[in-house]
């Protein structure tokens, strides 16, 4: 990295990543100075409240993700930070989440800008961004990192070509990996299969796979999820419910299942995925958006959307015979040291260098 350069990162931490968990953890792996924004859990009412006076005070507000008060707090914070301190590049980690006046006012930032785009072209919030032509003032960003391949497109219709570098999520590998003795946990009679998450979730399909198990004793489904939504469940009980567990809980349900079951309605990067198969748990998920950018043939299963038949029939394969588990689950550990967080880092870094020698030419 050029001496000349001074990052500063706006941040966002969300409430249901683990500590170990979320994007924002490149903020502790790059070690830059950070302008942190800590989204909270508000009830429905208050909700509704504070998205009537976003609407009224900042009608651009509608066009950013979950922007709320202490998002515009935070860009203000940036703006003084960066003027102040002579800070030369900014990097918003989640680009559509967090960036309102930076890009309306980007005249005034003196300094390179970043962005992290996490949302898929599918995902009801960046067609109405589309829908409304706001995505043109993604143009004011100097660099953007996508978590998948599959976004490159769209983003490059919006930055240009050239402007968008395919950067993974990361995984931290020392927390979240194996237990001893990996493939010891194969050699059970049930086999276990977990399910986790919310975001891009196909449940439906999770639904219809575990009630053609209902009378079998050798397969157990359970599934990690937000307490708001544990009545979608109440007429799959076949499926053990968890919600609010620790992070030690989470890893040791990820190291001792057989399998990650995730069907997907759209995706790029997955969270859930690379704890899974960092932990050197096997997954079954879809063939769609960024999936097959982090899980291979060789560290589990990917399937078209939708397709339950092809599900229940690998699964009750996998009762009779789990040695396929056991070769995919130490492939699963090995590819995910690529996505370990120090990798990463190194990407970003390249990233940070072209920003700001494009940014630093066009000031000259």
């Amino acid at each position: 990295m050029s001496i000349k350069q001074k990052p500063l990162l706006l941040a966002k931490r969300w409430a249901h990543h683990t500590p170990s968990g979320g994007y924002d953890r490149i903020c502790r792996e790059l070690g830059f100075p950070s302008v942190f924004v800590h989204k909270k859990k508000y009830t429905e009412f208050y909700n509704t409240i504070r998205r009537r006076l976003k609407r009224h005070l900042l009608p651009s507000s509608r066009f950013v993700n979950t922007y709320g008060l202490q998002d515009l707090l935070g860009e203000v914070n940036v703006f003084y930070k960066a003027r102040k301190f002579g800070y030369s590049l900014v990097h918003s980690i989640y680009a559509e989440d967090q960036l309102n006046l930076l890009l309306d006012h980007r005249n005034k930032l003196p300094a390179a800008l970043v962005g992290s785009f996490h949302l898929p072209l599918e995902s009801a919030f960046i067609q109405k961004v589309v829908g409304s032509g706001f995505q043109k003032r993604f143009m004011n960003i100097d660099a953007a990192m996508v978590v998948s391949r599959s976004m490159i497109g769209d983003c490059e219709d919006w930055l240009g070509k050239g402007n968008v570098f395919f950067v993974p999520h990361g995984i931290d590998t020392t927390t979240f990996q194996p237990i001893n003795g990996l493939s010891e946990k194969f050699n059970e009679n049930c086999l276990k299969v977990l399910s986790v998450g919310i975001h891009g979730r196909d449940w439906d399909t999770v639904m219809e796979v575990s009630s053609q198990f209902t009378e079998n004793p050798n397969i157990k489904f359970s599934a990690i999820i937000p307490g708001k939504i544990r009545y979608w469940f109440k007429n799959n009980p076949e499926i053990q419910l968890y919600s609010g567990i620790p992070e030690k809980e989470l890893i040791e349900k990820y190291q001792t299942a057989d399998i990650l079951l995730i069907p997907l309605k759209f995706a790029t990067a997955n969270n859930s995925l690379l704890e899974s198969i960092a932990c050197g748990t096997p997954v079954i998920s879809t063939n769609t958006g960024g999936i097959p950018d982090y899980l291979s043939d060789s560290s589990g299963w990917m399937f078209n959307n939708g397709d339950t038949k092809s599900i229940v029939h690998l699964l009750k394969a996998l009762i009779d015979d789990k040695s396929s588990l056991r070769d995919k689950s130490v492939i699963a550990r090995k590819e995910s040291l690529q996505f370990d967080w120090q990798t990463i880092v190194k990407n970003t870094l390249e990233v940070y260098n072209f920003a700001f020698k494009k940014w630093h030419s066009g000031i000259k």
